[in-house]
Formats: C-alpha cells, structure tokens, sequence
C-alpha cells in the first residue's frame, strides 16, 4: 500500500512541475496502467507477515528485460498494485520472500501466473489500456524454486569487492567450463549470497568465483578465482540443481594464480639506458622523476627497490655510481 501511495505522490509532483513552466498537462497521460487484485500463499512455509511477505511481480518478454514493478504483500490474502507503461500482454510470478530481499531465491515456494514452474510457459496477461481490477492470485509449494546458492567471499590482496569490482559467480553446463556461462550473479559486497536460478531440476552445473577487476562478466588471467570445490583448473566438480540446493559456499584468494615475477635486480643505479655509465641527463631524469614530473618508466634503473618511486637513497646512489663508474 505504501508503494502505491508512493507512485501516486510521484505522479502529482510532476503534475506540478511541469504546470509550474506553463505546460498544460492532462493526469490522465501520466497515469500509469494498473493491475490490481489479491494475492494468497496456501503452503506450508507460512504464515506470511512484514519479515515473510509476499511478492508480486510483473515483466513483459516473459522477464527476459527484467521487471517493470513489484508490490510487496505483508498479510495473506492481501491486495496487491502493480503497473506497466502500455496496454499489451504482461506476465506474472509471485513468491514468499523467505530470505527476505525482494527477489526469487532458490528454495523459496513461487508460481509464474497461471500455474507455470516457469516463465518460457507461463501465460500471459492480457492487459487492456483500462487496467485490470480483482485479479486473484494464489500459489502454494507444489513449486519451490530450484538451482544453486551459496555466498562468496574473496580474502586475497588483489583488489576489493566492491561495485566497481564485484565478485562473480558463473555457472556453466560442462565440465571444462567453456562457452556463454548458463547463469551469472554479481556480488558487490564480500560474503553476500548468490543465486543462479533454474526451475527445470534436471541440470548439473560447474561452478566458478572469481574476483571481475574490469567488471567484465568474464573471467581474465590476472583475476583471482576458484572453481568449485577448491580447485584451479578444470573439468570441475558437478553440482546437482535442487531446491535446497543452498550451501555452494566459496571462500578464495590469490592460491590459485601464478606467483607475480621476480623483478630483476637493478646492477647499476642511474644508469637509465643501459649502457653502464650514469650521465648527468640521466641524474636529472631522476630528480624531475623524484619531483613528480616524469614517470618511473623513463628511467627503470633509478627505481632500485622496485617500488614504482625514486628517493633520495637512490639519487644519492645513482651519483656515486656517476663519480666512480658502475659496479663490474
């Protein structure tokens, strides 16, 4: 109720604001188009409450662009509002939201209208420009949502999981873990909890985690990861789909990438190309490198420690070996 109340306040704002330009503007163009009705939970996973609520949701492409709205339902039997932009078909699924979060998990008991396991058969909506009113809905447990799910988390010194570097889990078909991955989830906070969803129960996946650093959806080279169950390299472990099916746990960090190389020992500090005298040209280049002004790169061999900055110690260094000629 208050996610109706929300929308209708959204609405008369913009009323308003575009009235307050001078633009004549008709509510009625702005009003969205509004599937109504009640929504009961008949299973055994009650009873359903603010902690345990009901979700409706609505999507059109059977989903495959996501959702268009959602209400969430915290008594049985209770009324529901969800809206989609045009007339045209819709199509439904609600589920008890055990977690909770607002989405469909695996092992949470769901229906996709009208009494389908799946959106690929589910019926559509037919939603004429009027809206529809008093559209019943009810589902029980004969449909619990099946797959796999677990958390993940990432303890090496890499990177940080985070928005920008989230943390990825894939699940492929085949053991070598080849190919377009079946399902993905993104995790942007360490520990959080993935699920890759499947409601047909008849499939084995391949499970990897890894650390996305460019935020790609794929795995690269240098991202830390594990392939299920603490393995770096395939054919993976199966993992049987089911609806309890929610212990697939990673824990990771950098064990099963190669160890970074050995950076080569600077012989002659100051001497920038390589020729075995340090030059005065090349005393300067570390000073403006010193300053901020040039990067590390223009003269590697000033940078003796590998640290990707060049100190005092080292200019200091680098003269020496200008007065008295580089070590043999």
């Amino acid at each position: 109720m208050f996610g109706n109340w929300r929308r209708a306040a959204s609405r008369a704002q913009v009323v308003l604001l575009l009235s307050s330009v001078g633009l004549v503007v008709d509510p009625q163009a702005l009003r969205a188009i509004s599937v109504s009705g009640t929504v009961r939970y008949l299973g055994a996973n009650g009873p359903v409450s603010t902690s345990r609520s009901i979700q409706v949701h609505i999507g059109e492409n059977r989903f495959k662009a996501g959702q268009l709205d959602a209400a969430t339902v915290p008594i049985d039997r209770g009324p529901y509002t969800v809206d989609v932009p045009t007339a045209g078909n819709y199509f439904l699924v609600y589920f008890l939201d055990l977690i909770p979060d607002g989405k469909l998990n695996v092992s949470e008991p769901y229906q996709f209208y009208f009494n389908e396991f799946s959106a690929a058969n589910a019926d559509p909506l037919v939603v004429p420009s009027s809206g529809l009113s008093d559209v019943k809905l009810g589902f029980d447990d004969h449909f619990i949502m099946s797959g796999v799910a677990g958390t993940a988390t990432y303890t090496g010194s890499r990177g940080t999981v985070s928005a920008q570097t989230p943390l990825a889990v894939t699940a492929n078909t085949d053991a070598t873990m080849l190919g377009i991955p079946f399902g993905r989830a993104r995790l942007q906070s360490n520990g959080d909890r993935y699920d890759i969803l499947d409601p047909s129960m008849a499939q084995t996946f391949y499970l990897m985690a890894f650390l996305d650093l460019n935020d790609n959806g794929t795995r690269d080279p240098v991202e830390p990861f594990e392939i299920y169950q603490d393995k770096a390299g395939t054919p993976g472990d199966p993992v049987m789909i089911a609806p309890n099916q929610t212990g697939i746990d990673f824990v990771f960090g950098d064990e099963n990438l190669p160890p970074p190389p050995t950076p080569r020992p600077v012989l002659c500090v100051g001497d920038c190309n390589s020729d075995h005298l340090v030059t005065v040209d090349e005393l300067l280049t570390m000073v403006k490198i010193a300053l901020g002004n040039t990067a590390v790169s223009t003269c590697a061999a000033g940078d003796a420690n590998h640290d990707n900055q060049i100190t005092l110690d080292e200019i200091l260094a680098a003269v020496s070996h200008a007065l008295h000629g580089c070590p043999a």
